[in-house]
């Protein structure tokens, strides 16, 4: 078996950090992994508050934990404390 090969250098691309865009801070955690939420915002035909994928423009939008924590505690339903059924409360 012959094997034909050769050595490049690529240039890559490394994320390093993203800044929350709510706070401006660090989404970086303790160990170095960058943590928090990211979004694509997507209106619908008839959206009257966010841009139609159509017109080529989508919103991201990132944010940290720390904001998504607060930003989740002023929800009618908090999607980080879990939900407990009648049954189960009963049973703590």
């Amino acid at each position: 078996m012959v094997i034909v090969s050769h050595k490049e250098q690529r240039a890559v691309e490394v994320l390093d950090d993203v800044l929350c865009d709510r706070c401006g801070k660090s989404c970086k955690g303790k160990i170095g992994n960058v943590n928090g939420l990211h979004f694509d915002v997507v209106g619908s035909y008839d959206s009257t508050h966010f841009p139609d994928a159509i017109c080529g423009y989508v919103p991201r939008v990132d944010v940290c934990e720390r904001c998504a924590s607060e930003w989740f505690a002023s929800f009618v339903r908090n999607p980080l404390e879990p939900e407990c059924s009648e049954s189960d409360a009963a049973e703590r």
